[in-house]
């Protein structure tokens, strides 16, 4: 029998406790939809960040020409921080301006739900625009039996997002979770309730929720549109290990494709250390050790 189990909050995953899992990470307002714009629109991948700090020093110590294809791109408080050069509206990714770029993404809720679920097997991004393809892309590869799925639902701030748990549940649907095969936790049952009530109204349901109400208030409704137009894209943002000039790290690339190359002209910088597992951090909050098959280095900051 297959498993799904839905955090509805990433601060509901617990530490190291996605070993064995395929998981899904959703942050339909903004982050996972920019990351599959980015891709579509050509960036040869993403390199997720969960600290703003830390990404301006790894372009620092990348080689000049390494350094010269990166573009730094993402937000706080839902704008672009100082001296980005992209914000996190998956309308400013254009083929002019990610084409054959890396892109270093840094948000304030997204980055971090994937580094809190870095320990699973496999990892991939999520989004209401590729719901069907995210949906093939599990049945293509998925165990038929046993099968252990989690997703992780970023949220906004502290709280629980609508248009994340939506896209969790439409997914589930998708994949025939409401059947007998499947074993579901609380979480996934309240997922495919919340899919039941706004399937076909993703666009009314992301306008209510506080997420969409806030990047409202930021003039950006044009971010709702796009991130609501399900089915969309056919493209799954897949998290796997760098190469080259990116060994050691961890990047985001179109599912399916082994690992990201790297470019030509120097070592990669160190990669990110991470304290042990559930050791405090000087802010006081726990860090782990993201230990997994891929031995993953998405840190959370």
């Amino acid at each position: 029998m297959r498993r799904a189990e839905v955090y509805l909050h990433r601060n509901m995953v617990p530490y190291g406790g996605l070993g064995g899992h395929t998981a899904v990470v959703f942050d339909v307002l903004r982050a996972s939809t920019t990351a599959a714009a980015a891709l579509e629109a050509g960036a040869e991948f993403v390199i997720p960040f969960a600290d703003i700090a830390e990404m301006r020093d790894f372009r620092e110590r990348l080689p000049a020409a390494a350094a010269a294809r990166c573009l730094l791109a993402g937000e706080r408080g839902g704008l672009a921080a100082p001296g980005f050069d992209l914000g996190n509206s998956p309308g400013e990714f254009t083929r002019q301006r990610v084409r054959g770029r890396i892109v270093l993404f840094s948000t304030t809720n997204g980055t971090d739900a994937l580094a809190r679920a870095a320990e699973a097997n496999r990892l991939l991004f999520g989004a209401l625009l590729n719901t069907g393809a995210l949906a093939r892309e599990l049945l293509k590869t998925a165990r038929r039996e046993h099968e252990e799925l989690a997703l992780v639902c970023a949220g906004t701030e502290l709280s629980a997002s609508l248009e994340d748990i939506l896209a969790a549940g439409l997914l589930l649907d998708r994949l025939g979770a409401r059947g007998g095969e499947w074993e579901l936790d609380d979480g996934a049952r309240v997922a495919l309730a919340v899919a039941a009530e706004w399937k076909g109204r993703e666009r009314e349901a992301m306008s209510l929720a506080v997420g969409g109400r806030n990047v409202a208030k930021l003039g950006m409704e044009a971010d709702i549109e796009f991130a609501s137009r399900v089915d969309s894209l056919d493209l799954v943002p897949e998290l796997v290990p760098g190469s080259g000039e990116f060994a050691g790290v961890e990047v985001l690339v179109p599912a399916g494709r082994a690992a990201a190359p790297g470019a030509a002209g120097g070592p990669a910088p160190a990669a990110p250390k991470v304290a042990p597992a559930e050791a405090p951090a000087s802010d006081g909050k726990p860090r782990r050790n993201p230990k997994s098959p891929k031995d993953r280095k998405v840190r959370r900051g």
